[in-house]
């Protein structure tokens, strides 16, 4: 066996094991069809293989993204690759918000790679929240919300967005501990 078939035989194995094993979902599509799921697939949306597989992409993907999906996927030429977020509609009904890649392929085969980032989105809907119930909260009342952050060794006057600030702005929402002691 020559180095160069050694060598297609190690990539078309490590192709199918990072297929097998990944956390991320990956899909093959022909015409609208799945053809091809890998396990995560089934890990995080509940589909067995054999419920999705030969169905059409649509069915999963949640009712409110279609137009979304058909218009970053639309005309997209082969070898084209695009990324873009939607949501699927687990088999229990649950909503998974998803970071998708689309490539076309030159036989016009459609492979999808799939990220989970329903947890960053629930994070960041819960600070959106937090942030306006603070704004609404400070502005009707003029009551300001401080936390103590033990690490910094001060008070953060508004909490919603730290996450969010560069430690240039923290300056201006932060009051070191030691001048609010007795």
């Amino acid at each position: 066996m020559s180095r160069t078939d050694q060598d297609q035989i190690v990539a078309a194995q490590a192709a199918a094991w990072f297929f097998e094993s990944s956390d991320d979902i990956f899909v093959v599509i022909r015409e609208g069809i799945i053809l091809q799921v890998n396990p995560a697939w089934t890990r995080l949306t509940g589909f067995t293989s054999e419920e999705i597989v030969g169905g059409s992409f649509w069915r999963p993907a949640h009712p409110e993204d279609l137009a979304l999906v058909r218009e970053a996927t639309l005309g997209m030429s082969p070898g084209a690759a695009v990324s873009y977020e939607h949501r699927l509609i687990t088999k229990a009904g649950a909503e998974l918000w998803m970071r998708a890649r689309v490539k076309l392929t030159e036989a016009g085969d459609v492979l999808v790679a799939m990220q989970d980032i329903t947890a960053a989105k629930v994070k960041a809907m819960h600070m959106a929240r937090s942030k306006r119930m603070s704004d609404l909260l400070r502005g009707t009342s003029g009551v300001s919300v401080w936390v103590f952050d033990p690490v910094r060794d001060c008070y953060d006057l508004d909490p919603p967005t730290a996450g969010t600030r560069t430690p240039e702005e923290d300056v201006n929402f932060q009051i070191p501990a030691s001048l609010l002691q007795d």
